[in-house]
């Protein structure tokens, strides 16, 4: 990502790292899903269904907001957790922002 590698902190959202833990079905039912979503991403299939649960992706929609919001009438500035390789980037440019 440009941004990181600039020093800018990021949020990753979404992981497709192994399967999702569903509420309903748990991994079992997660590893399903993403199968069915694999096969299905950028073919014909691909398609909005009356079927599909988007109640996952709201809640995901409404924390990334809340987040977005805490931040933005914070004071406190986003920063990179201990041991990242782009926090020394980060740490270059404090001065410019009054230490932060």
């Amino acid at each position: 990502l440009p941004f990181a590698r600039a020093g800018v902190p990021v949020l990753a959202v979404m992981d497709m790292a192994g399967f999702p833990d569903l509420q309903t079905g748990g991994t079992a039912a997660g590893a399903a899903w993403l199968k069915a979503y694999m096969e299905c991403y950028h073919q014909a299939c691909d398609a909005w269904s009356p079927a599909l649960d988007t109640r996952g992706a709201a809640e995901d929609a409404a924390l990334v907001y809340r987040v977005g919001r805490d931040l933005a009438f914070s004071h406190a500035w986003p920063h990179w957790k201990a041991g990242s390789e782009f926090a020394a980037i980060r740490a270059a440019s404090a001065a410019e922002r009054g230490g932060n």
